[in-house]
């Protein structure tokens, strides 16, 4: 390893500490296919090398808890603790908590269209035990994707929008629905509790199904940016949906008009290393105008997203900076570029707090 990329670290690390108020960086084992929350202390992971695969829950440290500075200063705890852990038969592709339980549900990388439901351990053991594992009947060779329903116990899973299926956590009753569409989903979520709004993944369209009418109620279309085709994905809130395109751009669509755009935003964001399994857009639980993106390189972005000029959605602005970019793993990447037995790294992910500021 040569001492430029050394002191460039050591730079970045002295650099940081005006960057950041807190930062913590861990080092797991494997790399990480598939995370998700089960609550705001606890965290479940999907890790994977080779034919090894494991499902864990880690707490969070008690330091990073800590919301005020000078009594996270007092606290020593700054590792994170394993709740629960398992060996699992495949690489966990897709990976979801359901509410109000101690279960997640995950579906593994493979060309089965499959949900797998897992415990989380117990007061008497620590280990993840797999309760059961219901296969989608209408399965088109593709990974599913999870979602969960609100306020119940039932689950989304599906690869595309003509094997959406709602299955029961504690049952295993399904009830498959009839969306009249072959297109492959990229995303989903609920803004209600019957309201599942799908992201078809080439052509950026959004589905919107009812549960309690079981049809479809909207229907948009996503209009073209040029010639080129890109992927696509989305994030779903109660209120709007943001999509994010492997060329950079974004599109708010609210859901009171979901005939047209209520904001286009192009970034700069280098689609190099980008494909469909890798972007990923979250908004900020706590304001709207604030999202984080990532799959494109090493790095994680976060932009406060102007607002759109044209009522109508039709100008698209340039936002050519984020507010904030998190490098920390492309650091990381630099100084293990040189070992023969650690890859490059090329694509990260990210996950917020769900009480992130």
């Amino acid at each position: 390893m040569s001492k430029t990329m050394v002191d460039d670290a050591d730079d970045w690390l002295f650099d940081s500490i005006s960057l950041y108020q807190n930062l913590f960086m861990y080092d797991l084992q494997h790399g990480i296919t598939a995370m998700n929350w089960t609550d705001e202390k606890n965290v479940c992971i999907a890790t994977s090398h080779g034919k090894k695969h494991e499902l864990a829950e880690l707490r969070l440290p008690e330091k990073l808890l800590q919301t005020r500075q000078e009594e996270a200063g007092l606290i020593k705890n700054r590792d994170f603790s394993m709740n629960a852990g398992c060996y699992c038969p495949h690489q966990i592709r897709c990976l979801s908590s359901v509410p109000n339980s101690r279960v997640v549900a995950t579906s593994p990388n493979t060309e089965a269209c499959t949900i797998q439901f897992w415990q989380l351990g117990s007061d008497e053991t620590d280990v993840i035990r797999n309760i059961s594992t219901i296969e989608n009947s209408h399965s088109k060779g593709s990974p599913a994707h999870i979602t969960p329903v609100p306020g119940s116990n039932q689950m989304m899973f599906g690869s595309h929008l003509d094997n959406l299926c709602v299955v029961d956590s504690s049952t295993g009753q399904t009830d498959y629905k009839d969306i009249h569409r072959t297109e492959r989903i990229s995303s989903m979520g609920f803004t209600d509790a019957n309201t599942l709004i799908c992201c078809c993944q080439d052509t950026g369209d959004l589905v919107t199904f009812d549960l309690r009418e079981e049809k479809v109620i909207h229907e948009h279309k996503n209009t073209s940016s040029g010639d080129q085709e890109h992927f696509w994905t989305c994030a779903v809130t109660k209120s709007c949906v943001y999509k994010l395109s492997s060329a950079g751009e974004v599109r708010k669509v609210d859901k009171n008009a979901w005939n047209k755009d209520i904001g286009r935003w192009q970034t700069a964001l280098n689609p190099g290393f980008s494909g469909s399994d890798y972007l990923k857009i979250s908004v900020s639980p706590t304001n709207e105008d604030t999202v984080y993106i990532s799959g494109f390189d090493s790095n994680v972005y976060l932009f406060k997203l102007p607002v759109a000029s044209d009522s109508e959605g039709n100008t698209e602005q340039l936002v050519p900076k984020p507010s904030f970019k998190h490098e920390g793993h492309l650091q990381n990447a630099s100084l293990c570029s040189m070992d023969s037995d650690k890859m490059l790294l090329t694509t990260v992910s990210h996950l917020v707090h769900p009480s992130s500021d």
